[in-house]
């Protein structure tokens, strides 16, 4: 079985979703409250603390990934974009609430299908292309989770 989009009753995993985030990892030294995964990652990619800071102050991922299109990106970005994604999932899955609807998901196949064409981090609904490296990350955290439980 197949969890094809992160819509409805699965929208909780996406990186839009509301989830408060205090992450903390080796790469980030600051610790300040992240409104979702997509304000992490986005903000993540910036140069600066200015410009990291207004990334995350904004009251919406889609503007946080609209901004951050707009502002210098770090020159590593793409050999660290994983570890940085991987490094927020593991964020909100170990709250309780998340974990328990992660877990929820049982041994399902998690497909990021979508309509903008994201094809590294998801799978295009309309050519069914893509390497779901979100879905991957997101079924490779649920089993961690499990093994620990």
């Amino acid at each position: 079985m197949k969890i094809m989009e992160f819509k409805g009753k699965y929208e909780f995993l996406s990186n839009f979703y509301p989830s408060e985030l205090s992450i903390v990892c080796s790469h980030n030294p600051l610790i300040v409250p992240y409104k979702t995964v997509e304000h992490f990652y986005q903000a993540s990619k910036t140069t600066t603390l200015k410009d990291h800071m207004s990334i995350v102050v904004l009251d919406s991922p889609g503007k946080a990934k609209r901004n951050a299109r707009k502002l210098k990106i770090r020159s590593d970005w793409e050999q660290i974009k994983v570890e940085r994604m991987k490094c927020a999932l593991i964020s909100k899955f170990n709250n309780e609430k998340f974990k328990q609807l992660l877990l929820n998901t049982e041994t399902k196949n998690l497909v990021e299908g979508n309509s903008w064409r994201d094809t590294f981090w998801g799978v295009d609904k309309f050519t069914g292309e893509g390497f779901n490296m979100l879905g991957k990350l997101l079924m490779e955290i649920r089993s961690d989770l499990r093994r620990l439980k």
